[in-house]
This record gives C-alpha cells, sequence and structure tokens, in this order.
C-alpha cells in the first residue's frame, strides 16, 4: 500500500479547515444581513433572507420568530401564524413579545378567540415585568404600554366577533385588473359624475422609477382611468407636473372634478393642490393649500365641501386628542382658509382619525379611524350633522366593509349607489387593492342592514333621515348643446314664492348649491325629502338666468333627471324697457318710476350686458330737432338708472333715432304716441372674467 505524504495530509486539513471557516463566514454574513434588514424593517428583504436561512438551519427558534414577524407585513398572515406557533410550542419564552405578536397574527386573519386567548396571555406576562420594574428587553414603560395595548385589542377583537356573526347585507368586489395591478393601489377618487377615477399605485413605472428602501415598493405615483361605455379605460400616470421621483399621492378631488389634492412628503407631509385646464384636461403643477391647513408638522388627507368654501383634513399637529386628528378650515371673504378648527372629541380619539370624506349634502362625513368600536386597524365610520349643527356619535360601516387590517380611503357615489376604498383581502392583485361596494338588489348603500335581519339597527334609524334619491341632469347650451359649468341652486317650492321664483334669492336659504361639472355640464343634487316639489334656479355668465320647477315622488329610489338649457345673451336682446313720452317732452313721467326699478334690478342681475338706451320720436317736426329731442329722452332714463338706481356709467350709452325705428304707424294719433318712447337692447355681453 502506498504511504500518503505527510505534507498531502496537512494540506489536506488545512482545506478541509479553510472550506468550513469560508462557509461558516458566509452564513455569518448571510444571517447578519438579515438581521440588519430587519432592524431596519424591510420585512420583505428580510423574509427572503430568512428563508434562505431557514433551509440550512430549520430548527432556529429565532429565525422562525423573526419571519412570523416579517409575514405579518405581507399579504400572507396565515404564514405569520404558522410560523409564531411553532416558536410558541418549542419555547414560548423566546421573546417577551411572543404571545404579543401571535396574537395579532390571529387577529389579523378574524380568528378572534385565538387572539383574545393570546392578548390575555401577553397582558399577563408583561403585568408580571411591570411589577418587577422591567427587564433588559423590556422596560417598565413599553410594559404598561403593551398593557393597554392589550385591553385595546381584546375589545377590537370583541366588536370584530359581533360584525362578523352579523355582517352588513352589501356586496363588495375587486374592481379588477384593469384598475388594479400586482402592486399596491389605493386612495381612489373621482367627481361626482364619475367621469374619471384618480388614484394611487406603487406600481412598475411610476416617475422615479426607484423603490422605497423601507418597504420594496416603488415610490408613489398619481394614476387617472376615464370611463368608457364597459367600464375603465387602462389607467395612465397623470403627468410630471403632478408626480415626481419621490412619493406624490391623490387624496381628494372637489366634487366638480376642479380641483385635485394632493399628499407629498415634504418636509413632515403636506397638501398640495392643482386645478385641471379645461381646454386640454391637463393639471396644472401643484401648490401648497396654505399655511392655515399644512403646518410644520403632518398632514395627510383632505376633502372639501361641494361649495368648495370648506375643508376637512387631517393633522397631527399639537392641541389635539392624539394622533391623527380631523379639523375643518372655512375659507373666508378673500378665498383664503380660515384658521383651523379640531372637530372634537366626539370624532377624535387618542388614536388616528384620517381619509375623511364629505357627501355632496354636507350632511353626512365618513372617516377611518384606529380608535371608537374598530374591529383592528383602521374601520370606517360615519357621523351625520344633526340639526344643532354638531355631528352624531360616529358609526362603524361594519364587517364585510371593515376587516381587522386597514380599511381607508372611502369614498361614495353622489347617488349611494356605490362606494370605493382600499382593502387588504383575499382576492387582492397586490396586496391594497382598490374595492367597489354596492348592494346585492341595487338598493341606495346608505341604509345598509345586517343580513337576515328584518328588524332596524342603529345604522338604520341615523340613515333613515339620509337622501333616497338624488335630482341631477347636464346644464347645456339650448343653441349649440356644448356642456356648461354653471351655479345651479335648489330650494323646496314651498319655500319659495313666486315673486322669488324669477329673482336670487340669498344663497343660504337654497337646499343645495352646486356648480355643475365644467367637463361634462352634469350636476347632481341631494334631495334629502321625497315627495316635495323643487325649484332649481341655474345661473352662469354669459346666459341668461333659467327656472324650472320639478315634482319628486314620494316612492322614487332612483335620480330624477332635469337638464337645463340656457339661452345665450346676445348683442340686440331687449332688455324690457319702455317708457313713453308726451308730445315734444323729454319728462319722465313718475308712473314709470317702478318700471325703470324693475329694469334697473334686471340689469343688476345681468351685469355682463352692455346696454344701449335707445331714444325715439315721432316723425312730426324738423329731423334735427328730433334727433336732439330723442337723444334728451334717452339720456333722462340713463341718468335715472345711473344717477338714482346705481347702475355704472361704463355699463350704458345712449342715442337717439328720432323716428328711424317706428313702432307704430305715423299716420294715427295711437302710432304716433307709441313712437314718443325709449327702449333698450344689448350692445356688448362682458366676459373678461370668465
Amino acid at each position: 500500500m502506498k504511504r500518503i505524504p505527510t505534507q498531502v495530509i496537512i494540506l489536506t486539513i488545512l482545506a478541509t479547515l479553510l472550506w468550513h471557516s469560508s462557509a461558516y463566514s458566509q452564513r455569518d454574513r448571510e444571517y447578519v444581513e438579515a438581521e440588519n434588514l430587519y432592524d431596519y424593517e424591510s420585512y420583505q428583504a428580510a423574509k427572503r433572507a430568512y428563508l434562505k436561512l431557514l433551509k440550512k438551519d430549520p430548527g432556529n427558534v429565532d429565525i422562525q420568530f423573526k419571519l412570523g414577524v416579517c409575514y405579518l407585513h405581507t399579504l400572507k398572515k396565515d404564514s405569520a401564524v404558522f410560523y409564531l406557533e411553532n416558536v410558541y410550542a418549542k419555547n414560548n419564552n423566546h421573546d417577551p413579545h411572543l404571545e404579543f405578536t401571535l396574537a395579532k397574527a390571529y387577529h389579523y386573519v378574524n380568528k378572534f378567540s385565538n387572539a383574545v386567548r393570546y392578548y390575555n396571555i401577553a397582558k399577563k406576562d408583561y403585568a408580571v415585568l411591570a411589577q418587577q420594574g422591567g427587564s433588559k428587553r423590556v422596560s417598565k414603560e413599553e410594559a404598561n404600554a403593551r398593557i393597554e395595548a392589550c385591553d385595546k385589542r381584546i375589545k377590537e377583537c370583541e366588536y370584530g366577533m359581533q360584525y362578523v356573526e352579523s355582517p352588513m347585507y352589501v356586496n363588495i368586489r375587486n374592481v379588477g385588473n384593469q384598475i388594479n395591478s400586482e402592486f399596491p393601489d389605493y386612495a381612489p377618487i373621482f367627481p361626482d359624475d364619475r367621469s374619471f377615477l384618480v388614484f394611487t399605485s406603487r406600481r412598475k413605472g411610476t416617475t422615479g422609477g426607484k423603490k422605497d428602501i423601507t418597504d420594496e415598493h416603488f415610490f408613489e405615483d398619481v394614476y387617472i382611468a376615464y370611463k368608457n361605455g364597459k367600464g375603465w379605460k387602462a389607467p395612465q400616470n397623470i403627468g410630471r407636473k403632478i408626480n415626481t421621483r419621490y412619493h406624490d399621492a391623490s387624496i381628494s378631488l372637489s366634487h366638480d372634478g376642479k380641483y385635485l389634492f394632493l399628499y407629498k412628503d415634504r418636509r413632515e407631509g403636506d397638501i398640495y393642490i392643482s386645478e385641471i385646464d379645461q381646454a386640454d384636461s391637463s393639471w396644472s403643477k401643484p401648490k401648497s393649500i396654505g399655511k392655515n391647513i399644512n403646518s410644520k408638522y403632518r398632514e395627510t388627507s383632505i376633502t372639501m365641501s361641494r361649495g368648495n368654501d370648506t375643508v376637512y383634513f387631517s393633522s397631527d399637529r399639537p392641541g389635539g386628542f392624539g394622533g391623527l386628528d380631523l379639523y375643518m378650515s372655512v375659507k373666508n371673504e378673500k378665498g383664503k382658509w380660515g384658521k383651523a378648527v379640531n372637530l372634537g372629541s366626539s370624532i377624535n380619539t387618542p388614536y388616528n382619525e384620517d381619509s375623511p370624506y364629505i357627501m355632496p349634502g354636507g350632511k353626512l362625513l365618513y372617516f377611518s379611524s384606529e380608535g371608537h368600536s374598530s374591529m383592528g386597524g383602521y374601520d370606517i365610520f360615519f357621523v351625520n350633522k344633526e340639526q344643532s349643527g354638531k355631528w352624531s356619535k360616529p358609526y362603524n360601516m361594519k364587517y364585510p366593509i371593515n376587516t381587522s387590517d386597514d380599511d381607508i380611503y372611502f369614498v361614495i357615489s353622489a347617488d349611494g349607489m356605490k362606494g370605493y376604498y382600499a382593502s387588504v383581502k383575499g382576492d387582492t392583485e397586490g396586496e391594497k387593492d382598490i374595492y367597489e361596494i354596492y348592494h346585492p338588489e341595487g338598493e341606495n348603500i346608505l341604509a345598509l342592514k345586517p343580513k337576515d335581519k328584518p328588524k332596524k339597527d342603529s345604522l338604520d334609524v341615523v340613515l333613515q333621515t339620509q337622501p333616497k334619491t338624488f335630482l341631477m341632469g347636464t346644464v347645456l347650451d339650448k343653441d349649440t348643446k356644448d356642456k356648461l359649468q354653471a351655479l345651479v341652486q335648489v330650494i323646496e317650492r314651498d319655500k319659495v314664492s313666486n315673486t322669488q321664483a324669477v329673482q336670487t334669492l340669498e344663497k343660504d336659504k337654497f337646499t343645495e348649491n352646486i356648480t355643475s361639472n365644467s367637463g361634462s355640464g352634469v350636476y347632481k343634487a341631494t334631495l334629502v325629502k321625497l315627495g316635495k316639489n323643487y325649484v332649481i334656479f341655474v345661473r352662469k355668465k354669459g346666459f341668461y338666468k333659467q327656472t324650472k320647477e320639478v315634482n319628486i315622488p314620494a316612492s322614487l329610489t332612483k335620480p330624477t333627471q332635469a337638464d337645463l338649457p340656457l339661452t345665450r345673451i346676445k348683442p340686440g336682446d331687449k332688455i324690457g324697457l319702455q317708457v313713453l313720452f308726451g308730445f315734444d317732452s323729454y319728462w319722465v313721467q313718475p308712473k314709470y318710476q317702478s318700471h325703470l326699478d324693475s329694469v334697473a334690478n334686471y340689469l343688476k342681475e345681468y351685469p355682463e350686458m352692455i346696454v344701449e338706451i335707445s331714444g325715439h320720436t315721432d316723425n312730426i317736426g324738423y329731423r334735427w330737432y328730433n334727433l336732439i329731442l330723442a337723444k334728451r329722452r334717452a339720456q333722462a332714463v340713463m341718468n335715472y338708472l345711473i344717477n338714482k338706481k346705481g347702475i355704472p356709467a361704463k355699463r350704458v350709452v345712449f342715442k337717439g333715432y328720432a323716428d328711424e325705428k317706428p313702432v307704430g304707424s305715423n299716420s294715427t294719433y295711437n302710432g304716433r304716441a307709441l313712437n314718443r318712447r325709449v327702449d333698450g337692447v344689448v350692445v356688448r355681453v362682458d366676459l373678461k372674467d370668465e
């Protein structure tokens, strides 16, 4: 047998030792890398790293525990239960937060009784730690904070059991991969006519093209999708004026679709506003909404009233009740937003309140909260504005709308037939998705009821005073059929007299003050009462006012259609002026005073009218003299309108025509009497402010 040289044996041993050292070094590096990712809360990357390590060391309890924590931050929360239960079975003392983390995992997957069991175990363990003054890994303060968290989460589980046992009678469907992607999609918003949908997405192809290292998702961009006959067209990136290479999120649209509100993570996070250009449907470069709303703290979401004069927004500024609170601000006479006012303790809690949405009628406010009667994470709530002006107590939208995870960014169509929000459910295309809520029988979702429970619950009672139908239609040019943006005002018929029906009422007398959509001309008015007659007043600069009466049947649940054609003011239109004069006279008789007052009021209603006051005579006498007399008659009427009634001089011109334009026969006494007159016509329409 050939003897192996000693040198070869030594070299072999050294090579083996070096190989093992290299292998262990490689494994150590992988473990350190996984730990660093975990510590920086990059849970997706940490999860992949720990899974690789677990293949090499399948019995490692610490890796399994941290994998469970990582899975809590993914869609596969049932995997978190699997790993954490394994750890608990092998070594229930592995981590002081094991029971609390396992309870959270069961909570997320709606296994509430298991969650309560582990929360109670965790609570007892934390109580012992607090009594002992804490430990190296858990301070006394943290132990006490965890006890409070356990109490809150146990309460959430109790609510969850109630809601799941008696779910609301509603259908929820994923809006599909035409809108949703394999990445997070959320914050759906649309104007009242639902002609387009704006939302936030973290999909591939965002403006910066880079990912946020904390969660490995692309930075947020805003997308827009337009409606076609079959649904939604493919969404498009809204453009570089709005989107940057950092986080840019859509948070609200004005009801008329004119203003887009955005969240940008400048400073702590501020709200910006962009305005649409009707000519090419492009959006302006966003500007800060202003210092009374934005602060040096965090402002995350906003909603605007239909009149564009009140906003509700969320902020974590000092002086609130804790976390994010809801505030309101009213626009002043100078068009600036007033001081922010906290909505109070009936809405705000020590936890976070976010994503407010005010209904077109201004009486129903939706928002998401981690407090109140939440079943876990953010739940969607609503409050009703009472006759006193105060908000009612918050009502939970319950299961299946709400889940144990975050349910947020809720909006509802103006007719109350469909709601949209972001949620995490079993059929998601990619983490958060946009979902649509609708009633199984096509009814208004404002009156949701529990399944199999004909008896009304508190949700029914508070909502039975809400609208059951809507008045809607299109404002258009009567001649060209072009769609128009106009002020539409609605009032109950028994609250307006016949005289008022053709005059301008004070703004606050109306049931609704609406601006029709600038692109489609569509308006939608919330009608609080059925079985009533309503009067609609329509006003747009350059057009004659329109008044229309509409009857709403008592049993109607679908929107009532009322299109509103407007007639354009044109040069040559008469203004209803006629003053007659005695022979060879330019004296305005007192009997015409009330008539001239009415003409003055008419001109005040249409400040864009530039009018001519025209003087006329019969054919008796010299023409040169009659021209002078005609001018004096016109000037006498013009002076009354300017000096007595305050009509601006720049809006009125006068001219004498003598006998050029008779309205009666100059061969008869009565005909000549009719020709001795002053009348008026529109000569120009001033739209320079349009």
